[in-house]
Formats: structure tokens, C-alpha cells, sequence
């Protein structure tokens, strides 16, 4: 699967995995798996996510 935080390798994958465990927000998300955290601060990943925990919810 490919990745949608690049910075910190997170995949489409995890995200919906810590979804499925409770995870609710983007914070959550940052939280659980680093995505959000890196160099560029969630600026290329934020959007997705957001997208991924709605989708998955």
C-alpha cells in the first residue's frame, strides 16, 4: 500500500488500522502512528488523513 505520510513512512494501511482501533481525529492518527510528525509537519499528509478517518469511520 502506499504511503500517505511520506516523511515518516506511514501507509494507507496503518492509518485505517488505528482508525479501527478508536482513533478519531488527525491528532489521534499523529499520535498512534507519527504520521503528521515530520519534516514538513503534516503539510503533504494532513489533507489525506482527514480523508482516510472519514472514509473509514
Amino acid at each position: 500500500m502506499s504511503k500517505v505520510c511520506s516523511c515518516k513512512g506511514v501507509t494507507e494501511k496503518e492509518i485505517i488500522e488505528a482508525v479501527k482501533a478508536g482513533a478519531a481525529t488527525y491528532h489521534d492518527i499523529k499520535k498512534v502512528t507519527g504520521a503528521g510528525t515530520g519534516r514538513c509537519k503534516g503539510d503533504k499528509c494532513k489533507d489525506k488523513i482527514k480523508k482516510i478517518i472519514k472514509k473509514n469511520k
